[in-house]
Parts: C-alpha cells; structure tokens; sequence
C-alpha cells in the first residue's frame, strides 16, 4: 500500500507540474458562447445588518426574482436563509444573459432552516435559459442545486456542500447546453451524488453539455457517485475534474441510446469503494488517471443498455486490484 500511495502521488504531481493528461486547452473553451458578454445593467445588493438571515433571504429572493435580461446582481457577504419552497423562473436571452454572482472577495451562502425543500430549483414550473450562478456558496436543504427545464445555463465557481441530498442535480426534466464549471462539490447526504445528472432508462436527458474543472469528492452516502450520468445522456463533454473518495465510482456515465458519444477526458480520479471510473458505452474514454479502486480502476458493463461503441485510449490505471474488468 505505501507503495501504491508513493505511485499514486508521483503521478498527480507528474499531471499538475507536465499536464501529461493533454491538459493544454484554454479554460475558457468550456465556457459558454455568451461567457463574455457584458450586462446592460449591475445591480449591488447587501444583507441588512442586524436582519436575520430568513430576512435577509426574503430580500435576496426578490432582488433575484426582479431581474431582466442583461442584468448582472452582485451579491454581497452575508448568510441568506429561504424558508420557501424557491424555483427561480428568471431567464436572459442569448444576447443579454442574466447573472447572478457573489460581488469581488465577497461570501455569500445561500441556505435553508431545514431538509424539507431544496435550496434551490431553477425551471421546475418552465423553462429557463441564458442564465449564470457564480461564487455562491449553497450548503443544507435536500438538493442543493436542482435544474429543470434549462438550457444554457451556467453554474460556474460555485460552492455547493453538506446538502441532505445529491448536491446538484438534473433529473426532472429534459436539459441541454449547460454548463457546470470549476465548482467545489463534497458532502452530499442520502444517495449523495456529487452530479446527478439526466433519469433512469432515458427519461430524463441531458444533452450537448459540459461538466469541466470540478471539485468533487466526499461522496459517501447509501449509494455516492461523484459524477454521475445517466442512460440515454448523449454528445457531453466530462473534462478535467478532479474527483475523490466516493462510495460509488469516482464517474459514472450511462450509454446514449444510439445518439452522439459522450466524451470522457482528462480527469483525474482516485479512491472509490467501487471502480474508481464505470462507462457502459457509447462514449471516447481517453487520457484520464484513474487509482484505487476496490473493485477496478475503470469497468465497463451492460445496465439499462447493451455495453457497445466505447473507445478507450491513453488512460493511465493504477491499482492493487483489477485496472480495467470488462464484460
């Protein structure tokens, strides 16, 4: 074992320090078409001093509630409390996104006083487009972060942790165009998936989107995948996340029920009670670092579809049980 860890950290050295997961891409090229446009109007909004934070939450709801097209609210420190049952329904256009952002060297967390609802639904009632959430702490409630009917929708630089349920999820209805970013994502409770992400047996679909440069870890849980995409899920981009200590694998991906592959590429994983890596096909598998698994480093198998068309190239496994299990 004190060999295996020696190897272990040689190589996540050798990834950070040389990038030999090909990892010379522009960040940026996992953003959003619209990432630099530029609001028509920034709104700064401040916690009431001596308010309490269901107060001051009630506060945050409106101003957020109130926002138009091109708007960009800045949000500062404070702990904002939603008793209510909250599913924002604010849309931006392609031209005008809205965002919602904590303001510069700000803490902002969004909460809950209870697990009964989560924190926060986005497009459960209709759909949602064109918006942006960034730095914004959300930890408590049941989900964290549950989406909807969106499309281009961006959560980017986020905090989300210590929910009573998956942390993020995207399971109620069809999505396609989002784009999930550089996000710090631990300590989910219940199934506790870092990402849940589109339904069982291709009922709900995610499409066309981009989970890239998350932090994922502390998945544990009755079930605990930290990335987790489901069947019928097709042409997404899972790109350079790193992922760790999960009960189930570090990443998940179902099959795509005949349409376009999802690509699976340069993350690193390690530490799953499981397999650290589970793809059941229809999907570009390459350049990832994949250690310790007690099950295997990387496992492909039949599910909720037929194990077929997956591609499988210059993936580094290391790992004192199986590296790869097939079948």
């Amino acid at each position: 074992m004190k060999n295996l860890w020696m190897t272990i950290c040689w190589a996540t050295a050798a990834v950070y320090a040389f990038g030999t997961l090909g990892s010379n891409l522009n960040a940026q090229s996992y953003d959003p078409p619209w990432a630099k446009l530029q609001p028509t109007r920034t709104i700064s909004f401040a916690a009431k001093s001596g308010a309490s934070d269901t107060d001051n939450g009630k506060e945050l709801v409106r101003a957020i509630e109130s926002l138009v097209p091109g708007d960009r609210l800045e949000i500062g420190s404070g702990t904002y409390s939603v008793a209510r049952f909250w599913d924002l329904n604010v849309s931006g256009t392609e031209a005008a996104p809205v965002w919602i952002a904590a303001g510069k060297d700000q803490s902002v967390i969004v909460t809950r006083p209870d697990n009964r609802q989560n924190i926060l639904n986005v497009g459960q009632s209709k759909p949602v487009q064109f918006l942006c959430f960034e730095g914004i702490e959300f930890t408590g409630g049941s989900h964290g972060v549950r989406l909807g009917q969106c499309n281009n929708v961006w959560i980017n630089r986020c905090h989300i942790h210590h929910t009573h349920e998956v942390c993020l999820s995207a399971n109620t209805a069809d999505t396609h165009h989002l784009y999930i970013t550089r996000n710090t994502i631990h300590d989910g409770g219940g199934t506790a998936e870092g990402m849940y992400l589109g339904g069982n047996h291709g009922d709900v679909i995610m499409s066309e989107s981009t989970i890239a440069l998350n932090h994922v870890f502390n998945c544990r849980g009755n079930q605990g995948d930290g990335i987790e995409v489901k069947q019928g899920s097709w042409g997404n981009l899972i790109a350079e996340n790193h992922v760790h200590d999960c009960n189930y694998p570090c990443i998940t991906v179902y099959g795509t029920n005949g349409k376009q592959q999802n690509v699976i590429e340069r993350n690193i994983c390690y530490r799953s009670q499981d397999s650290v890596m589970q793809v059941q096909g229809e999907a570009i598998i390459r350049n990832n670092l994949l250690i310790d698994g007690k099950n295997a480093a990387f496992a492909s198998t039949d599910h909720q579809g037929k194990t077929t068309n997956i591609q499988f190239v210059h993936n580094t496994l290391i790992n004192t049980s199986h590296a790869f299990r097939g079948g």
